[in-house]
């Protein structure tokens, strides 16, 4: 029924005509849907000692891309990592359930043999992970072990088994209880969430301890990861809008309370690894996308990030797939394989298209605030040469940048960046000066910014401004005029007089010149009043606290979050790299943790 060839395709229309080295992210690949093949969907990698990459995926047949329709394990190969795939399947595993075989985990086990995980569906309330090994590099698989021997409702991730330092294997679980209704039996949507744990290289299996769940949060699809200092963490699927993360000291047997994380997230899996040769995590998720909606979000997008060696903090993300790629899409169910070079492959699927491969560069974090100085930085004060500042109105304090607002100009890097994520935090002080005495406390960020200091009303870099001013942090400015090359897109509302970002139905309107005035984020306030102090009633921003500001800049396009919310997104930009600088502007302010992701 399947030929087992091979044969390498060299998907040129795909790539684009750009070759690798000159890209963050290249699409290398594709097993797109066809006749009696409605889905092509969770897939997973191995690296073969003769370097060849293997995909192992889930192969729908008939006439249905259902989570139950018949389904059975298949491959794809890579000869060069994973630049080019063969173009036809080979069977792996035929479907050995009474629905389907799906989700698939492979891992090198210490001893050499692969390790083939997948779950084998029985009915609408039986799915069970079972687990097989080959020791001859993929070409044949040995008996079937039951690492859940019971009749239950089982979810285990393609790309989830976890093999820790010391040995042990943990396999995270979603088990889903039954309630009796009517009809029968059913599951519930909220699952109880756990490690199945081997010690014996996967011979026996025994249960983890559960993971707290206090607050009723719908808890899906978990993934684990080992930390540099030795901890596990757990994301966890929720409708909460973000991954939830849980921590364990013990190897994955037991748990802290799981709580929202820095990965934004609608009700979707992501996958957490750490990147090799540092403490550092790679991520790649579905981002929180739509506004106002908490768990149920669209996933016609894809990110990958770097996170701290705890998740803690989300050092800079990028997209894979974004709106300019698709807007119909529905991207899920990554797997990630890194490779020697500094690169990863991810591949996820939709059902519209079937399975996608990307080779992307792992995303390298610029600190480009030393936390002692302003090395790397230009000052710039109306009226003043440039460099002079005897006002110290720009001063680094205890790691902290101050800065006083009592003369309006800015700070700028030396460097121009292109196809970045820009990431800060700041923190309002108290003092306001001069004509903004009393008034809505004010600064901004500025990107894509050209020409010399001061060359737009004597004070500021030509530039997009993403706003910081208090109840519109994250509205969108020309700080400039199309004479000067600037000129944007934006997709919005008229609501009270302004402009309001509305990705859903919004018109797109062209910005040519500065006094037309902002493209103001989703939740501006009809009643703004420029007073210090003022707050919306969706204001993002807590006072007070440190306040994440990110400009994720891509070709034409950028977006603006707020604490990891999605609150404005900019297109058709005339400029696609520059400066960036950092508007003093009547306000006492505070910045820390300036970095950029490339």
């Amino acid at each position: 029924m399947i030929k087992k060839t091979l044969l390498f395709v060299l998907l040129t229309f795909l790539l684009c005509a750009v070759s690798f080295a000159g890209a963050a992210k290249t699409l290398v690949g594709t097993i797109p849907i066809g006749p009696d093949n409605p889905r092509n969907s969770e897939g997973d990698f191995i690296r073969l000692e003769n370097g060849e990459i293997l995909y192992v995926y889930t192969h729908y047949y008939g006439s249905s891309s259902d989570d139950n329709a018949p389904a059975y394990l298949a491959l794809r190969r890579s000869a060069d990592g994973g630049n080019t795939w063969s173009g036809e399947d080979e069977l792996v595993l035929p479907n050995e359930g009474k629905l389907n075989v799906m989700s698939v985990t492979l891992r090198r086990m210490n001893d050499g043999r692969i390790a083939l995980f997948y779950l084998v569906k029985e009915s609408d309330v039986d799915c069970r992970p079972y687990l097989r090994f080959s020791a001859d590099e993929g070409k044949t698989w040995g008996a079937r072990i039951a690492i859940v021997s019971e009749p239950s409702y089982n979810v285990v991730n393609n790309d989830r088994a976890a093999i820790l330092s010391k040995g042990r294997i943990l396999l995270p679980v979603a088990r889903h209880p039954l309630k009796k209704t009517e009809r029968g039996q059913e599951l519930l949507w909220s699952a109880d969430i756990f490690c199945l744990i081997s010690d014996d290289g996967g011979a026996t299996w025994r249960e983890g301890e559960r993971a707290p769940n206090p607050g009723g949060v719908m808890f899906q699809e978990p993934g684990v990861c080992e930390l540099a200092d030795g901890r596990v963490l757990m994301n966890i699927r929720t409708d909460a809008g973000s991954q939830y993360f849980a921590y364990s000291e013990d190897g994955g047997q037991s748990w802290s309370s799981p709580v929202p994380s820095v990965l934004d997230s609608p009700l979707s899996p992501a996958v957490i690894k750490r990147i090799p040769g540092s403490d550092d995590l790679l991520a790649v998720w579905n981002p929180l996308r739509e506004v106002g909606v908490s768990g149920a979000g669209s996933r016609a997008f894809m990110y990958y990030g770097r996170l701290s060696p705890d998740g803690s903090r989300l050092l800079g993300r990028r997209f894979i797939v974004s709106l300019a790629d698709s807007e119909i899409q529905n991207w899920q169910y990554p797997a990630v394989l890194f490779n020697g070079d500094g690169t990863f492959l991810t591949a996820f699927f939709s059902w519209i298209e079937g399975i996608r491969f990307y080779k992307i560069n792992v995303p390298e974090v610029t600190g480009l605030f030393n936390g002692r100085d302003l090395t790397g930085w230009t000052k710039y004060l109306n009226g003043r040469e440039t460099g002079e500042d005897p006002e110290n109105v720009f001063t680094v304090q205890d790691g902290v940048i101050r800065i006083s607002g009592a003369e309006w100009g800015g700070i700028s890097t030396d460097g121009e960046y292109s196809d970045y994520h820009a990431s800060l935090e700041f923190k309002w002080g108290e003092e306001t000066h001069g004509p903004r005495k009393g008034l809505a406390r004010d600064t901004g960020f500025l990107f894509h910014a050209s020409g010399e200091e001061g060359g737009f009303a004597r004070i500021w870099l030509y530039s997009f401004e993403a706003n910081i001013v208090e109840g519109g942090i994250g509205d969108f400015w020309l700080v400039g005029n199309e004479e000067e090359g600037y000129t944007a897109t934006g997709q919005v509302t008229m609501r009270g007089g302004q402009r309001i970002f509305d990705p859903k139905g919004g018109e797109n309107v062209t910005l040519t010149k500065h006094a037309q005035g902002p493209f103001r984020w989703w939740g501006f306030d009809p009643d703004w009043k420029d007073i210090t102090g003022f707050r919306s009633k969706d204001e993002i921003a807590k006072p007070g606290e440190w306040t994440r500001l990110e400009v994720v800049a891509e070709g034409d396009a950028a977006e603006f979050y707020v604490d990891g919310v999605l609150v404005n997104r900019v297109t058709n930009l005339s400029r696609t790299s520059g400066r960036l600088q950092i508007q003093s502007e009547g306000a006492e302010v505070f910045y820390r943790n300036i970095t950029v992701t490339q």
